[in-house]
């Protein structure tokens, strides 16, 4: 799949299919093999990104492992879009910290310590290189050729120039990056490998805790501190190291958010000899029950005992940052890009503790100022917002009115009962003033919900000691390895049941929030929805610099063409491995959405399909293969029926401007095809079943789905709220 991606790449951007190209699947781990290097060698390279997305992305954030040189943190990054030929402006920041060697991804002995960091505007469907070049930093020696990296005992802590002597834990650092003292990192790291005293590794993580736990005295930390962007501010209390206020300065909304990591003790029995057999029901794979929670679930433990976290902050031109250590399991950065529209949270759990005998169950809580009345919003597999409503968190209350699929609900499980699934979002307004929304976008499934008003919770991590008896027949304890499930211990008895090998299993996840009216609230999550689940893909490879064009490669003593030229000469030329490159280098825009779409559609699938032959025809010889392309269309409409008020309308899209004139004319023919595209919409509809309805049957929806064919010229078609319309289009060439 790898190969296959790399290849795709190379041949969009038109250069040779030997360039070095590889795909970058470790970001969230900060591991890319080709960049880290790369950069440790100071040898140039090319960042390639495609965006898959069908809509323009404004201010796109890429970010790329680098190694560090000799222990030390890297130098300066020249970034030119091969494009434009322009600089991009890019700053090197610390990769997500750990908390402690506990702590330890799957891959971090091949883990970065820092990211560069730079933000492009893409086109829909676009792929772009650039060229990346390293500086040494200042103070070091490649004379003998050892740039070696040393990034597994490398700080991971904020940090940039080396120019700069200390890591702010104030937001009086604005507009440059500062960073740990390093000659002082490099004389306690002497003295603890003299003294013996762990490994460099481990050493490393103890000294970072260490300095973190000296900036943070109460007379060094401001009451409040804030990173902010032109649409975003967030603030942080000094005191207690939590997010505490998000302001939207566009839309003059604001809400007081406080976010905090906690836990529920999972059920089981007190007695450790009887913790999994006095035959209750326990927390498991498929069961949730909490154990000594309070019905509203306020009684959660703080991940840090005493619901504070340690604070620093990183202040960059590109993206603040706020790191936040809970525990020595569990750490959260807070990320603010220049031009976002919302807040990242990317957090790191785990391993989670089990020594003190209790499975613990991990959440992210929101406590907003909101008054949301017992409503929130989530999603249904990711797409419709269904408005749910809070069911009675007393035990025994029969609810009449939370569930209308179930008329008398019984309460058995007041936490528990009130969680869903949440896909991609989950969103609170306030019901009585309708002053503002407040919403949590995910990067995977998880499961959500609002016990009290103004409150939103997300279960990040699950580690449990028993089983809930429902088939898996063992607790839901996942470490780094397991033992077979047969197998024969060093006496030679035979044994069938596995045992864990490891620690316990690491999380890392993002959340997105936001704060909007009420009014835009949908184009807030339909957005970072989109953005999420369209996420960039990202590769480094080769040096594809501009060289020479073809012509001149012949001519002996010629002086290579300059960028300029060349570009307004409109001609081509080749990377510097032989890879050709066209005029306009490091970018291919695809033929799709050629043309805007409007803003509440979007294209889901392009495919080129074969040509149709006679037997798959269903005729002999009576219907001919068609001699140009077909393409296989999938169009959405992003909005659901009343999310807003513009754009949850239905929209028309002209299937013959969706590709670009020059590659494709308009389609001679085209065939609406079922949501899976195996069979005509018509025959499907035709062999649909029409179930029998009670006479006092009433629908909760009157359908609004478009069904008319592509009309005019234009081959214009009609997409309601939410509807999935995909076409087989023909064409004669």
């Amino acid at each position: 799949m790898r190969q296959a991606t790399s290849k795709g790449l190379l041949a969009l951007l038109g250069a040779a299919a030997d360039t070095k190209l590889a795909v970058c699947r470790l970001l969230n781990e900060s591991v890319c093999d080709m960049s880290m290097a790369k950069s440790r060698d100071l040898s140039p390279f090319t960042v390639v990104v495609y965006n898959p997305m069908s809509t323009r992305r404004i201010a796109m954030p890429v970010r790329v492992p680098v190694a560090s040189l000799n222990g030390k943190p890297p130098g300066d990054f020249h970034v030119t879009d091969l494009k434009a030929m322009s600089t991009v402006s890019s700053c090197v920041v610390p990769a997500t910290a750990i908390a402690s060697p506990l702590q330890e991804l799957q891959h971090q002995q091949a883990s970065a310590a820092w990211e560069l960091v730079f933000q492009t505007p893409m086109e829909p469907f676009t792929v772009q290189a650039f060229r990346v070049v390293p500086a040494a930093p200042a103070g070091h020696d490649t004379s003998d050729g050892d740039t070696s990296s040393d990034d597994s005992s490398s700080a991971p802590g904020p940090t940039g120039n080396l120019e700069e002597s200390l890591w702010s834990s104030t937001s009086s650092a604005r507009g440059h990056i500062s960073r740990v003292y390093e000659p002082e990192r490099q004389r306690r790291r002497a003295k603890a490998e003299r003294s013996g005293r762990g490994t460099t590794k481990q050493r490393a993580h103890s000294r970072i805790k260490a300095r973190v736990q000296r900036r943070h005295t109460a007379s060094e930390v401001p009451v409040t501190t804030d990173i902010e962007n032109e649409f975003l501010r967030v603030s942080f209390d000094g005191q207690t190291g939590r997010m505490v206020r998000v302001v939207n300065k566009a839309e003059g909304v604001a809400v007081e958010v406080d976010q905090n990591l906690h836990w529920y003790e999972s059920a089981q029995a007190g007695d450790a000899d009887t913790m999994c057999g006095d035959g209750k029901q326990k927390s498991g794979a498929y069961i949730f029950r909490p154990n000594h929670t309070s019905p509203d679930g306020q009684s959660a433990t703080c991940v840090s005992g005493d619901c504070r976290a340690k604070l620093d902050v990183l202040i960059s031109p590109l993206v603040s940052e706020v790191q936040q250590v809970f525990a020595d399991w569990a750490t959260q950065t807070v990320r603010l890009y220049a031009g976002a529209k919302s807040v990242e949270i990317e957090w790191t759990v785990g391993p989670v503790p089990i020594d003190d005998g209790m499975g613990k169950e991990v959440i992210s809580r929101f406590s907003t100022n909101l008054t949301s009345s017992g409503y929130f919003l989530t999603d249904s597999n990711g797409r419709d917002m269904l408005r749910r409503r809070r069911c009675s968190t007393k035990e025994g209350d029969i609810d009449t009115e939370c569930r209308p699929s179930v008329p008398k609900y019984n309460v058995t499980e007041p936490v528990a009962g009130n969680f869903y699934p949440i896909n991609s979002a989950i969103v609170i307004s306030d019901e009585l003033k309708a002053s503002a929304s407040f919403g949590v976008a995910v990067d995977r499934a998880q499961a959500g919900a609002s016990l009290v008003d103004g409150q939103v919770e997300l279960m990040v991590h699950r580690r449990l000691l028993c089983d809930d008896n429902r088939g898996v027949a063992e607790p839901l304890n996942e470490t780094q390895g397991i033992s077979p499930y047969d197998w024969i211990d060093g006496k030679g008895q035979s044994h069938h049941e596995p045992y864990r090998i490891g620690k316990g299993l690491v999380v890392r996840g993002k959340h997105y929030l936001f704060v909007s009216p009420p009014s835009s609230a949908a184009r807030a999550y339909r957005a970072l929805q989109d953005q999420i689940y369209y996420e960039p893909v990202v590769a480094v490879g080769d040096d594809l610099a501009p060289s020479r064009t073809h012509s001149q490669a012949g001519e002996d003593g010629e002086q290579e063409e300059q960028p300029r030229a060349r570009r307004e000469r409109g001609g081509r030329g080749t990377g510097a491995h032989g890879a050709r490159l066209d005029g306009a280098v490091g970018s291919h825009k695809s033929c799709a959405g050629a043309v805007d779409l409007p803003e509440n559609v979007m294209i889901l699938t392009v495919e080129k399909q074969p040509p149709a032959s006679p037997a798959k025809r269903g005729a002999k010889g009576k219907k001919k293969p068609l001699s140009g392309p077909t393409v296989l269309l999938r169009l959405a409409h992003r909005f659901g029926v009343g999310e807003d008020k513009e754009l949850s309308v239905p929209a028309s899209v002209a299937l013959a401007d969706i590709f670009c004139a020059a590659h494709l004319s308009s389609p001679s023919s085209v065939e609406e095809l079922s949501l899976s595209g195996n069979q005509p919409i018509a025959k499907m509809l035709g062999r649909k079943r029409k179930w029998r309805r009670e006479a006092s049957f009433k629908p909760l929806h009157k359908s609004h789905l478009q069904r008319g064919a592509p009309e005019g010229p234009g081959k214009t078609i009609s997409l309601s709220p939410l509807q999935i319309r995909t076409f087989l289009l023909h064409y004669n060439s």
